[in-house]
């Protein structure tokens, strides 16, 4: 698109599935699960973090993929206990979405 037509591809690559991968990660499982896992099961921890993450998305028709794969995310680092896997799948939904959608 003219609009990212400055950006080479490996800086797209970087801006729209590295860092989202990362900062969102961080922001949703690293913080926001985790401290709601104090308080409440992990699962409703992983079900409320991932519920916010697909309405973060602010795109209705999407919720439902957003859901599944903030749950998905969620597990990983819940099973885990590292952010980096969840990091890695978000990474490569992201890429896989840029590269064939």
């Amino acid at each position: 698109s003219v609009m990212f037509s400055q950006f080479s591809k490996v800086e797209l690559l970087f801006m729209v599935a590295v860092m989202p991968a990362i900062v969102e990660e961080f922001a949703f499982r690293g913080l926001l699960q985790h401290w709601l896992t104090k308080a409440v099961s992990p699962r409703v921890a992983i079900l409320v973090a991932s519920a916010l993450f697909a309405m973060m998305h602010l795109a209705p028709v999407s919720f439902p993929i957003h859901l599944l794969l903030g749950i998905l995310f969620g597990w990983t680092k819940y099973k885990t206990g590292s952010l980096y896997p969840a990091m890695l799948l978000h990474f490569l939904h992201n890429f896989i979405v840029i590269v064939y959608f």
